[in-house]
């Protein structure tokens, strides 16, 4: 998985055989094949973006730009096929120097990422190579070309170029392979009746041609060869056949360590019974691997992915693979989740099965009461994950502002309406009690005779400019009233807006209050919001590591709080992977509250020491109020008693018996005590 994909690069004159053995090697050696035409003609069938405006030009009988092609071989060369399979170039540098010069061409290909491992030379004479292509055919059906060899076996060729040296033996030999290439070739009668002769088949054009290959290409390939690894630069002899070249190519290639890249295989067969998907997993593993082995007694073996599709895991999504998108790589098995994840998985593999994967995509919801150490656990998986913590309170506070903000402004508004009628019928009121009490003591002091109608009064309150710059001028439309008694009336205008005193301290205090109110959001909000949060954390997780999950990294802190949040989020289709839930399994939540206490322990001990002291100078107070209850009890018996002895004494002094002075004495002796206690007390 970590090792550069086998890239080759074919060059040699046109017409020498290079896009042939470049097919042949692609299909042999399951890499791409990266040819201008063949690109193009793939755009096209896939109906993507360039594929389509290509298609466009074409249809208005225009050639295609060779800046396009050049992007057609870069995005091909880019592709993650190519990065998995390797590639063989074809027909590049090509002679057209229209967007890039040759030089530049040589350039383009030095700076790509995955540069030409090989480079295969095909050498020919030029009178070899004139003749070969003098006698050349298409086949407009097909598009394939055909030498006088293979349509025309039985007439002989002119042989321009100078005969090699060897053995006897190996020209015989390959005499034959050269016979059996054709027999394998022989084309059915109507395919050579609709052949037809190219135009750049013509003598004049193949010569013409030659001549600017060798004198704007041939000097920089050759540069460029001679720079290369010269191990790696492998030359063959263009007179051969297409076959004979092929073998030999393949044979050269035998002497390197060199593997093609591993294809994944599909498991399971239209032809054969679908599995439920409702199997276990274990059962659905054991049923998968023994099909498609490419050993005898050699099972797939199980991945660490198990049942979990690997490109939609590295996609940023937990799903569970069907039985019947089964593929094999390497030694092991994998089970994706659709047809279009096998699509991906069949030409790069390596992208979704190397380190870090697998790995969880991280859609992580962390919930429990307060002091439970939510936050905590949250930054820890971050940091474990490389995840981003989406704190909903910070998140949804400037769109509760907003709502605050709006909120105030309506009211406001509706302050400053109610208050301009509610001072203007107080003024009103208040303006007319004056003038009717006016009116009274007038006819009092000057009687005004019945028929004289009494003068209006106007009168006009304007409100200082001054007093709230900040507010939106409001300004009410002047109303008037008419008071009438018999034939006498009296007419009030009263102008009122919203920079009077009296309405300028209703609104404040009816916006202080709206200040107390909760600003509460529809679950709708909260949600959008926290999408465009993840948005935004996933695009910074893309900008970190291109090559990294498309969805996930994103760890939600105490959110969603409500049902209602919940059922919104399923509704949008907002999947969370794992909900983590904290609970205080202490008895009576002891851990909680011991946390809780130690976290304020300085601001609950200062309340503690306040309160005790509180609670001492109240039983002081308690105590003291306690004993001047008590002596005034004392005093109040003693009094009664006083009061009991002086009654009985003036009863016997009433009744003529003898009262001794002693007791007065007593009494007063214990009053003189009293008092002195009372001294002393203040």
């Amino acid at each position: 998985l970590y090792s550069k994909p086998t890239c080759f690069i074919v060059v040699g004159k046109p017409g020498s055989g290079k896009t042939t053995l470049a097919q042949r090697l692609a299909q042999e050696w399951k890499c791409q094949l990266v040819n201008a035409t063949e690109v193009i003609q793939q755009a096209i069938d896939m109906q993507t973006e360039m594929g389509v405006k290509a298609q466009e030009i074409l249809m208005r009988g225009e050639a295609i730009p060779e800046s396009m092609a050049a992007k057609f071989l870069e995005e091909k060369i880019n592709s993650p096929e190519v990065a998995h399979h390797g590639y063989i170039l074809d027909d590049f540098p090509s002679l057209s120097e229209d967007y890039l010069s040759v030089k530049d061409q040589v350039e383009l290909i030095k700076n790509w990422k995955l540069k030409p491992d090989f480079i295969i030379n095909i050498k020919v004479p030029d009178k070899d190579l004139e003749t070969r292509r003098i006698g050349q055919r298409i086949d407009p059906v097909t598009g394939m070309i055909y030498t006088q060899e293979i349509y025309d076996p039985d007439k002989p060729t002119q042989n321009g170029g100078e005969e090699g040296e060897g053995e006897e033996e190996e020209e015989e030999e390959e005499e034959m392979e050269e016979e059996q290439e054709v027999g394998l070739t022989e084309l059915p009668p109507e395919v050579i009746e609709r052949m037809v002769k190219r135009p750049e088949d013509l003598p004049s054009y193949v010569e013409d041609n030659i001549k600017v290959y060798k004198s704007n290409i041939l000097r920089i390939l050759e540069d460029y060869m001679a720079d290369h690894d010269q191990q790696y630069l492998i030359e063959l002899d263009g007179n051969k056949g297409s076959l004979i070249l092929h073998k030999e190519l393949m044979s050269r290639l035998a002497c390197f360590v060199l593997r093609p890249a591993a294809i994944p295989i599909r498991l399971q067969d239209g032809e054969e019974e679908e599995l439920p998907d409702e199997i276990d997993t274990d059962d659905l593993l054991r049923s998968l691997a023994p099909k498609q082995m490419v050993a005898p007694r050699h099972r797939w073996r199980r991945s660490k992915w198990g049942r979990y599709c690997p490109v939609s895991l590295a996609e940023g999504n937990l799903l569970l693979g069907k039985p019947e998108f089964g593929v094999s790589f390497l030694d092991k098995m994998y089970v994706l989740s659709c047809e279009e994840a096998v699509g991906k998985f069949m030409k790069n593999p390596r992208q979704y099965l190397l380190p870090p994967q697998p790995r969880p995509p991280v859609k992580l919801v962390v919930t429990g009461p307060p002091l439970s150490g939510k936050t905590s656990l949250c930054h820890l998986l971050a940091q474990k994950y490389s995840a981003n913590v989406l704190d909903m309170d910070e998140i949804i506070r400037p769109k509760i502002e907003e709502e605050r903000a709006k909120m105030l402004q309506q009211v406001r508004d509706e302050a400053v309406e109610n208050a301009i009628v509610t001072v203007k019928q107080r003024i009103k009121e208040q303006m007319e009690a004056e003038a009717a009490q006016k009116e009274e003591t007038t006819e009092e002091e000057h009687p005004a005779p019945e028929e004289k109608e009494a003068e209006g009064l106007f009168i006009h309150v304007f409100a200082e400019d001054t007093l709230l710059e900040d507010q939106d001028e409001k300004v009410a439309e002047p109303s008037e009233t008419t008071v009438t008694d018999g034939e006498k009336s009296t007419e009030f205008t009263v102008e009122i807006d919203a920079f009077h005193p009296d309405v300028v301290t209703m609104v404040e205090l009816a916006i202080e209050t709206a200040k107390d109110n909760e600003v509460t959001l529809a679950p709708e909000t909260y949600i959008d919001v926290m999408e465009e949060a993840i948005s935004e954390a996933e695009k910074s997780m893309r900008s970190k590591s291109t090559n990294g999950p498309l969805n996930g990294g994103w760890i939600l802190d105490n959110f969603p709080k409500t049902r209602d949040q919940w059922n919104v989020m399923l509704e949008r289709g907002i999947t969370i992977d794992d909900i983590i839930v904290l609970r205080d399994e202490s008895e009576n939540g002891d851990f909680l509250v011991k946390r809780w206490y130690y976290l304020n322990k300085k601001q609950i001990d200062q309340k503690i020491s306040e309160r005790k002291a509180f609670e001492v100078e109240e039983q002081k107070r308690k105590e003291e109020e306690e004993r001047l209850r008590k002596e005034e009890e004392k005093r109040q018996e003693e009094e009664a008693a006083r009061k009991a002895r002086e009654e009985e004494r003036q009863k016997k002094i009433d009744a003529g018996e003898e009262v001794s002075d002693e007791g007065e004495q007593k009494e007063l002796l214990l009053i003189k005590t009293q008092i002195s206690v009372l001294i002393n007390v203040v």
